[in-house]
């Protein structure tokens, strides 16, 4: 049951700053994508607002998995979940887990999690994870109701949240370096009734308060940090980044009919505008990890030229950020 409560609640004093619209298009990329989920201990999670940075370059490491995306048809439950568009597939010793997603005009949603030889946990209500569009000051809130099959005991359960996309910036991460994103802090109410067949059933009450940085092009946080509560008291803190992820998925643009050439370049590269105003511009050049490794804060001209003799050979991306928007190139040297 999805209720929206607020869609584009943005002052019209933000409004004038250039900030990212989200709409987690389903695409084929997504398939190609082999991201590493690495657990960590919970942090603080910041300021709150417009044009934030946030470094957690500095976070450990507990865990790491590999994961991916496949086609429902390629999964073991795909008959349980025929609106499913696409599948998170994320190896574990307990069996491999597979996340059946739902890509919607509205939204992004789950539809329930298997655990291949250990248990399930389908939702006969889908969990609403992200809204679409989706931008800052954006307030959404679900319901969802699922049952969970594991180790012969069934559990039932309900949950409901409250969401609010709290700021928008740039986040550093072990994984790299992510402009353009939205922060969303959602808590989380559950409760669940679990029957051992004796006696009444064991009721309990969680609550998970969280914050999640997203990107477009992908359904998941590339940064997770928060705290969880059972019946009042604090249990436990974490935090999940996401790496491997290549920025082509990751990019939001706004600033069309911008051009780079020589491509491949050798020891200049020119930007042309095309249509778009000139004037004052940052431009960020990032290697194939999503590490920036150069900047050049300037006006620019109709077309402009770049000095990038000391880059070494490979696969870069530019982000050309002007008052107009914004706009991701990639080029070769």
């Amino acid at each position: 049951m999805k209720k929206l409560l607020l869609l584009c609640g943005v002052m019209s004093a933000v409004c004038l700053t250039a900030q990212p619209t989200l709409t987690f298009p389903l695409t084929d990329e997504l398939l190609s994508l082999t991201p590493t989920f690495n657990v960590s201990n919970g942090v603080p999670e910041g300021p709150a607002g417009a044009n934030q940075f946030w470094d957690f370059s500095n976070l450990g490491v507990n865990q790491s998995i590999t994961g991916g995306f496949d086609l429902p048809q390629n999964t073991p439950f795909a008959a349980d979940y025929p609106e499913a568009d696409i599948v998170g597939v994320i190896p574990d010793p307990a069996g491999t887990n597979y996340l059946y997603y739902d890509f919607t005009s509205d939204g992004v949603y789950t539809l329930g999690l298997e655990i291949q030889g250990s248990g399930s946990q389908p939702y006969s209500d889908s969990r609403q994870d992200l809204i679409t569009p989706m931008s800052y000051l954006d307030t959404y809130t679900d319901m969802a109701v699922f049952t969970n099959n594991s180790g012969g005991f069934i559990t039932e359960g309900e949950s409901d949240f409250v969401a609010e996309v709290d700021a928008y910036g740039t986040i550093v991460t072990p994984g790299g370096t992510f402009n353009n994103v939205l922060r969303i802090h959602t808590v989380e109410n559950t409760q669940t009734s679990l029957d051992f067949g004796i006696g009444e059933p064991f009721v309990t009450n969680s609550v998970i308060e969280s914050f999640a940085w997203v990107v477009d092009g992908l359904p998941l946080p590339i940064f997770l940090t928060g705290t969880q509560s059972l019946e009042g008291v604090e249990v436990g803190n974490f935090s999940r980044f996401i790496s491997d992820i290549p920025l082509s998925i990751t990019n939001f643009n706004n600033l069309k009919g911008v051009s780079l050439y020589p491509v491949p370049a050798v020891d200049f590269i020119t930007l042309d505008l095309g249509s778009n105003s000139t004037g004052q511009a940052v431009l960020r050049i990032y290697d194939v990890r999503g590490a920036m490794i150069k900047e050049y804060n300037q006006e620019v001209a109709k077309e402009t030229r770049f000095d990038i003799s000391d880059l070494p050979s490979g696969f870069f991306s530019i982000n050309i950020q002007t008052e107009e928007g914004m706009a991701t190139k990639h080029f070769t040297k």
